[in-house]
């Protein structure tokens, strides 16, 4: 079952130095854009003729100070769905939008500038052992 954006969260954790604002007016519609995914689609290749559809028209808004999760049974796109945001993979259809920079157009050498203003917690954490969290942390 492909992920979707009306019954699955999201964990993306703190975006530093984000650029776009939403740009309705009022103060309470007036947001600190994050992260933006607009009817976003992503297929996979299985053998010659087996197509497999990561996630189907996935569309989601994630502001400064919200706190999400990327929860769901195994194969739902939930890895899919972060590779998109660090630019590891390329959405088929749709728009992805990290920190303000809308990562279709984003040039191959740009890729590692905008991996250093996000954050990524991965499920088992990936820590090495023999230093602090703050080395942890800086290590990256």
């Amino acid at each position: 079952m492909p992920l979707s954006g009306r019954s699955d969260t999201a964990y993306l954790p703190s975006v530093r130095r984000p650029r776009r604002y939403c740009s309705r007016r009022s103060n309470f519609q007036r947001k600190l854009l994050l992260i933006r995914l607009h009817e976003v689609t992503k297929t996979f290749k299985r053998g010659r003729d087996i197509e497999v559809v990561a996630l189907d028209s996935v569309s989601l808004e994630v502001t400064k100070g919200e706190f999400v999760f990327v929860v769901g049974p195994s194969g739902s796109g939930k890895s899919t769905f972060m590779r998109l945001l660090t630019r590891e993979q390329v959405a088929d259809v749709g728009e992805v939008w990290v920190a303000g920079k809308n990562l279709k157009k984003l040039r191959g050498w740009k890729v590692p500038l905008l991996r250093r203003e996000i954050g990524y917690v991965f499920q088992d954490f990936k820590l090495l052992p023999n230093k602090t969290v703050r080395e942890n942390v800086s290590f990256a």
